[in-house]
Formats: C-alpha cells, sequence, structure tokens
C-alpha cells in the first residue's frame, strides 16, 4: 500500500496542496527535497484527488491521482 505521492519538477517548490474533487482543501503537507517532494496521503480516504505544486517562478503543475 503506497501512502505518498512523489511530484518532481525542475525547480524548487514552494506550494504542495491536495484538494478532492468537490475543491476542498485536503493536505498541504509535503517533504521537500531540492526539484521534488513526497506528500503524506495516508490520512485521505479512498478516492480522486487533485494535486496541485507551485514552483518558485510561480509555474503550477496540476495531477489527478486515485487514493485506494
Amino acid at each position: 500500500m503506497n501512502n505518498s505521492v512523489g511530484l518532481s519538477r525542475g525547480m524548487e517548490l514552494i506550494s504542495v496542496v491536495v484538494f478532492d474533487l468537490r475543491g476542498r482543501t485536503c493536505s498541504t503537507e509535503a517533504t521537500r527535497i531540492h526539484g521534488s517532494a513526497q506528500v503524506d496521503v495516508s490520512g485521505l480516504s479512498t478516492g480522486v484527488y487533485v494535486v496541485r505544486a507551485t514552483d518558485q517562478e510561480g509555474r503550477i503543475s496540476m495531477a489527478r491521482f486515485v487514493k485506494q
């Protein structure tokens, strides 16, 4: 069982937020390493979520994932 979601960018991530499909913020916690982050999703219920990562240049990346 995987309880984390990994993110990777070429630049330093400054914000990582997880939302449910209704747009509610579920998590803003992330362990950051230059250019990447691990988000602990162990406390989330089963379902589909969206993660939004913002780097220091203000670029935003979004991805959807399923928590089983």
